[in-house]
């Protein structure tokens, strides 16, 4: 044995003997201590002193090995013994522990599965439920056994209902499993089933299929799987057998009694492996199978079946009947072998149907009519195929004896539309039923014409139309002819055609009749024959047109300086509308913006007969391309489109020079002068555009005013661009005199005067921003006053220096007395630089926000004093509590920076001590603080801080530790002396200095008649017999 093979054995050694002195085993027999060297030596040597361990091979394929412990007696103290076996492979993974009953084991290799060397341990079982060792061996397996997994099957009988699958020479693991799954090739696996195998002998397995468990016979696959303890699955093979079915043989129709209403039905060469049960045959005629019979077979000679059947059975139908053969054989399976029909509908030889048109009626013939049974009546349905069976009639038949047939007539009048028609011939058996026998068709011929002619005045609007060889088998009563042109045909009118003396139809009709619509016209012809039945015979159409010339336009005062484009005639000639229009109209408008300038002109007629309208271009105020469309009214209200025209070009500009002509640097304006005007359609008036941002967000208009040395001039404010200096483009737009704006020309202007000063409304009511920009000194600073009572307001405001080099400062109402005018002056150091004022009006002066009075902190809004500040300023680090004994008020201060305490935060009612009891005045700081506290009495507080000695902030004292324990003639006495030195508060003050308040805050007690910048707080009162604080928010 090598030395790494050595080493690895002894760890594993040392594993194992670790786990048993865990488990309380000792080593070894017979030994005081334990030499692990000598131990190595002996297991390593396949030899053992004594007592000695000997293992041999004990089968063939090599699955088991016998283990033998030799001269060794067990004990008084022992039970018996055990053998730990294990492979070298994997460390102990594998171990398995075997009785040693009798001195032996047997060994399964395939409950270790491994090659290589193999461990034997033995230990002696003690009665104390202790392991002690006894020895150990080796033992090797170079080759695990194989086993093939050998699958035979077959049939158990003759009759194959039994199948039997048998499994050889197969490992079955431990708590294992073998089970097949079995199914018909039918249908997929809809009838899978599962059945388990039994153990036959060693390795052995069997498992019986019984057939009539299943569905049908054919193809069976059968599929074998172990089930292992883990859950897994394991494929072992498959076998597929074949379940016979049923050979057909023949099905015949015998000895079949018409007039009887019999039959008889035989099967032949049945045959099958596992026997018949039973035959099985339904018969049926109704297609809804309401009549259906199961009739069973009865059996004759070896293979032969038969079924006798009689109409009486199936509601006396006389019908054709249907036949179906099921066979059942010994596994249970049925099976359909076929089929066959019997007839015993009723019959005839010849059926006959047409029209006599000179007797205006069409017969019926039917002869050698046969049925099953006793014939009643022959009536006769008939209707025309255009109408569907709107018209459907009954019509019984005579029988005639002499021609053995049944015959009838009628007349034509009875059929309402001309075509085919149909005839079906119905026998009534003796009971009622109705039942069909056969059908014929005939034709009624439709009237025909040999041409419509239309002639029309399209002037006029009128029209005729003539109906020219019209010819009717059944004559004609009416001729109508409908006309119209719209496609929902609402202008739909029925005119009825006049005979002629030359046979010929006539209608005369105009647009008049029709809503005076244009375009095509629909024309259909029907003729009503003398049976009432009306047939379209023919469809035309007749056309209405319509136009004009092409709008011709002429510029009115072309030549004209000034008036030029200013308005145009459009005249139209040749106008064609049928029966005339009521109106003739110009729709004008211009291309660049779509139809947001039409406007309609109404046109006259002219001395040349055309049509003529002038329209004016400041309705449109647009250059570019006109169009012009033709429209006419016609004498019902519909406009109709004629002729257009888009030949109108609108193309004078105008021009124009634009300069700056004076400016004011201290009040921000600068006046623009717009001369040297032209433009062919004259002036209107002049806009300017002034901006000096790139994207033009500052952008202002202005309307130019005219001079009377004809200029236009507008004075750009700096107010209406932001305040913004630097250079300004200014664009002047040109409003012609036919109203359209066009560019006329630009320039720039640069505008940055030194030290200009403006004033802004932009912080809200009550504050000013000032701006001064291009300031030519620095540090400076705004002088500002109300001009009503002299300067007696006068506040300096420090400016503050912003990136773009221009000074601010906020003017609030605050620092000031009056309302009004104000006046600022902007000031380098002493060094004037620029004035201006504004206003502030007198609703700005009311109070908001933080204001120092009489030594406090105090905040507004709207002019009232909020007494409770503490959402407003936040959580602070520190407070300063003042106990004004006098007043019964408790008042907390916040700290204003190095101003000190001088925010009133919030105030309280209190109780403070009684004479004899009083609340120690000084200056103290709290100590500590208690959810809940006992005082005297004993009695219990909320919300409690010690402020000196026994003296606390606390609840009015109640009689137990919940929130309902008050006394309320005690709780009402809040706000005056009631404590035996303790200052009370309610609950919700006490808690806000338990919660907002740290320790260590300065508390003051003193006397005052001034009860503090927030005064006394008003006291709640609470009925006698109410015991809770209504401002304990635990309730």
């Amino acid at each position: 044995m090598t030395l790494l093979k050595l080493e690895k054995r002894k760890t594993i050694v040392s594993l194992v003997i670790i786990c048993a002195l865990c488990a309380g085993l000792t080593f070894p027999v017979g030994a005081e201590t334990f030499n692990e060297e000598t131990y190595y030596e002996r297991v390593t040597s396949d030899q053992t002193k004594s007592p000695s361990l000997q293992v041999k091979r004990a089968d063939e394929k090599g699955r088991y090995y016998q283990i033998q412990l030799q001269n060794y007696t067990i004990p008084a103290d022992g039970v018996g013994v055990s053998f730990a076996v294990w492979s070298d492979a994997e460390g102990q993974d594998d171990l398995v522990w075997y009785n040693g009953e009798n001195y032996e084991a047997m060994v399964d290799i395939l409950k270790h599965n491994m090659l290589g060397a193999y461990y034997v341990h033995c230990y002696l079982e003690k009665s104390d439920g202790a392991k002690e060792w006894v020895g150990g061996t080796t033992f090797e397996v170079a080759k695990l056994p194989e086993y093939q997994s050998v699958i035979t099957s077959g049939f158990t009988d003759d009759f194959k209902t039994e199948y039997q699958i048998c499994l050889s020479d197969h490992y079955l693991p431990d708590n294992a499993n073998l089970r097949v799954a079995v199914w018909s090739e039918e249908n997929g696996q809809d009838d899978l089933k599962w059945n388990e195998f039994q153990v036959t002998g060693e390795n052995q397995f069997d498992c019986r299929v019984k057939v009539a468990d299943y569905r049908s016979p054919g193809c069976y696959y059968a599929h074998i799987y172990q089930q292992n303890s883990d859950g897994s699955q394991q494929w072992i093979g498959g076998v597929s057998f074949e379940v016979p079915t049923v050979t057909e043989g023949l099905i015949e129709l015998s000895e079949q009694d018409y007039s009887a209403g019999t039959a008889t039905l035989k099967i032949t060469g049945l045959d099958s492996p596992s026997g018949i049960r039973k035959v099985l045959v339904p018969i049926w005629s109704a297609s809804d199978q309401s009549d259906i019979v199961w009739y069973e077979a009865e059996k004759g000679s070896v293979g032969e079946y038969s079924v006798e059947m009689s109409i009486s059975s199936h509601k006396n139908n006389w019908a054709l009947y249907y036949a179906h053969v099921y066979v059942t054989d010994g596994n249970g399976f049925q099976k359909f072998v076929g089929g066959v029909s019997a007839d015993f509908r009723p019959k005839y030889q010849t059926l006959m149907a047409d029209v006599d048109a000179e007797l205006n009626q069409f017969q019926i013939k039917i002869s050698g009519v046969e049925a099953p049974g006793e014939i009643e009546e022959i009536s006769c349905a008939v209707w025309s195929e255009a109408g569907g069976q709107d018209d459907l009639t009954w019509h019984e038949l005579q029988y005639k004896a002499s021609s053995d047939s049944w015959e009838g007539k009628a007349a034509l009048t009875a059929i309402k539309s001309t075509g085919r028609s149909l005839a079906h011939v119905y026998l009534v058996k003796k009971g009622g039923n109705k039942v069909y026998l056969g059908g014929k068709s005939f034709m009624v011929q439709a009237p025909e014409v040999q041409e419509v002619s239309v002639t029309s005045d399209n002037e006029a609007g009128t029209f005729e139309v003539r109906i020219i060889g019209l010819n009717s088998e059944l004559g004609v009563s009416k001729v109508e002819v409908p006309i119209w042109s719209q496609s929902a045909q609402q202008d739909i009118c029925w005119y009825t055609a006049d005979k002629q003396s030359n046979g010929e139809y006539l209608v005369k009709g105009t647009i008049a009749n029709h809503k005076y619509n244009v375009g095509n016209y629909n024309i259909h012809v029907y003729v009503s024959d003398k049976n009432g039945i009306k047939t379209v015979v023919a469809c035309t159409n007749v056309a209405f047109t319509y136009g004009c010339d092409k709008p011709v336009t002429t510029d009115l005062h072309q030549g004209v300086v000034g008036q030029e484009e200013t308005e145009y005639r459009v005249t139209i000639d040749h106008v064609v509308v049928p029966a005339g229009a009521k109106k003739i109209e110009f729709a004008v408008w211009s291309e660049s913006g779509g139809q947001d300038d039409v406007r309609w002109y109404t046109a006259s007629k002219n001395a040349g007969g055309g049509y003529q309208a002038d329209i004016s271009i400041k309705n449109h105020k647009t250059l570019g391309k006109y169009l012009i469309h033709t429209y006419a009214t016609t004498w019902s209200g519909n406009k109709i489109y004629l002729n257009g025209s888009s030949d109108l070009q609108i193309s004078g500009t105008a021009k124009a020079t634009v300069q700056v002509v004076e400016k004011n640097d201290a009040a921000g304006i600068f006046t623009v002068s717009i001369s040297d005007l032209e433009a062919a359609s004259g002036i209107s008036g002049v806009r300017i555009a002034a901006w000096t941002t790139a994207n033009g967000s500052d952008v202002a208009w202005y309307t130019a005013e005219r001079q009377s040395n004809g200029t236009y001039q507008a004075v750009v404010n700096v107010s209406n661009h932001n305040y913004n200096l630097g250079t300004y483009t200014i664009h002047a737009y040109v409003t012609m005199g036919n109203q359209i704006q066009v560019f006329g020309n630009g320039a720039q202007y640069t505008f940055n005067p030194s030290n200009f000063i403006y004033v802004l409304k932009d912080q809200g009511s009550g504050k000013r921003t000032a701006v001064l920009k291009n300031a030519s000194g620095g540090n400076v600073r705004f002088a500002v006053w109300s001009e009503l009572n002299g300067q007696d307001d006068f506040m300096w405001y420090s400016g503050t220096q912003s990136q773009d080099g221009s000074w601010k400062t906020v003017i609030s109402t605050m620092n000031h007395k009056n309302s009004g005018n104000f006046l600022i002056h902007a000031y380098s150091g002493n060094t004037p630089l620029a004035a201006a004022n504004f206003v502030f009006e007198a609703s700005e002066f009311s109070k908001n926000g933080w204001y120092y009075e009489n030594g406090y902190k105090l905040y507004y809004i709207n002019d009232v004093l909020q007494k409770d500040v503490s959402g407003i300023i936040g959580p602070q680090s520190s407070y300063r509590a003042d106990v004004n004994r006098t007043t019964c008020t408790v008042t907390i201060y916040a700290k204003d920076g190095s101003n000190g305490y001088i925010i009133p935060v919030k105030a309280f009612a209190c109780s403070v001590g009684l004479p004899g009891t009083e609340t120690p005045s000084g200056t103290y700081y709290t100590q500590a603080r208690y959810r809940w506290h006992e005082l005297m009495g004993p009695s219990y507080g909320q919300y409690c801080t010690r402020i000196v000695g026994g003296i606390l902030f606390h609840s009015v004292a109640g009689s137990n530790m919940t929130s309902y324990n008050l006394s309320a003639s005690d709780y009402n006495m809040l706000g005056q002396p009631a404590s035996h030195g303790c200052v009370r508060l309610c609950v919700r003050d006490a808690k806000w200095i338990y919660d907002n308040c740290n320790l260590g805050m300065e508390v003051r007690i003193y006397d005052s008649s001034y009860a503090g910048p927030f005064g006394k707080p008003d006291t709640i009162k609470i009925p006698v017999g109410q015991t809770w604080d209504p401002t304990d928010p635990n309730i």
